[in-house]
């Protein structure tokens, strides 16, 4: 896979990804919110659809990023992500059609849009044939890898986190992407900050990826300012934002739909943690700036 491949193949499986993780993690916490409510029953079998429809895009978000990144294992890791889709796929499959017998009783109903049920029963089968269908087909032409990757714990927890991190950073941009759908231009003055802050997740992603596919070798002092202006930047908006919560209630309301742990638990769960490792992971990077910078000079 070209560089040039790699790149576009991330921006689109990014733009597209982060539009429906926002969407289909909003759905499957407003279930969640309302089983705590004391309304139980199946509704929240109809999110799983769409929400193991994200996750497919994050899996193959970080299958085209491994795929660039050690070509050597190649045959190794078309046949794991391969394995993934086909059955997180089939899982979105089975939700879709328990959708369609158990929740609306039809496949063809207007919610949450119309057509939901049968395109997710639809989309996630074509996943599930094509993942397969490759995995047995293509696999067997691709040449053997010349060593096989040792799979050990750390190496497992590292993926699982980048897989996390990734679902972070696409649900808080698609939250950016939705912005028009509950903006408050009377209130913008006050949220302003905040959704600014809502870019710096996926700045931190574009940032690591650009230091993972060679961008800065040769640049090590504008990696330095980059990542300087980065963690003056995410420490700046966060300080921002917990003064001006704490002191207008409008600012909490207005910003209520990007954040659905906090609906679900009453606490700034998200915002903590979502300012503790962006501020973290952006004095981290900004080191390593440092590091290569003045390895460099040497």
């Amino acid at each position: 896979m070209s560089k040039k491949t790699a790149i576009i193949s991330l921006i689109s499986l990014a733009l597209v990804g982060s539009f429906v993780t926002f969407y289909a993690t909003n759905m499957i916490m407003s279930d969640i919110s309302n089983m705590f409510y004391g309304i139980h029953s199946a509704d929240m079998i109809s999110s799983m659809p769409g929400f193991i429809f994200s996750l497919e895009f994050i899996i193959a978000s970080v299958f085209v990023f491994r795929l660039y990144k050690y070509p050597e294992y190649k045959k190794g890791i078309v046949r794991l992500y391969l394995l993934l889709l086909f059955i997180f796929s089939s899982i979105g499959f089975i939700f879709s059609i328990l959708t369609g017998i158990i929740v609306y009783k039809s496949f063809i109903t207007p919610y949450p849009f119309f057509g939901y049920t049968i395109i997710s029963l639809i989309v996630h089968l074509c996943i599930a044939f094509f993942s397969m269908f490759l995995r047995i087909k293509y696999t067997k032409k691709l040449i053997d890898d010349s060593e096989r990757k040792k799979i050990k714990v750390i190496y497992v927890i590292y993926n699982i986190l980048l897989a996390f991190l990734t679902f972070l950073v696409f649900d808080k941009f698609g939250a950016l992407l939705w912005l028009p759908s509950y903006f408050y231009f009377r209130t913008f003055y006050l949220t302003f900050p905040y959704y600014l802050s809502l870019f710096i997740p996926m700045f931190l992603m574009c940032y690591i990826i650009t230091l993972k596919l060679g961008f800065f070798n040769d640049n090590p002092k504008v990696s330095l300012i980059v990542s300087d202006a980065l963690f003056l930047i995410t420490i700046g908006l966060s300080i921002a934002i917990i003064a001006i919560g704490y002191s207008h209630t409008e600012f909490i309301s207005s910003i209520s739909p990007t954040l659905p742990l906090e609906r679900l638990g009453t606490k700034p769960f998200d915002a903590i943690f979502r300012g503790v490792y962006s501020i973290a992971l952006s004095f981290y990077l900004f080191i390593l700036a440092v590091k290569a910078y003045k390895k460099n000079k040497q």
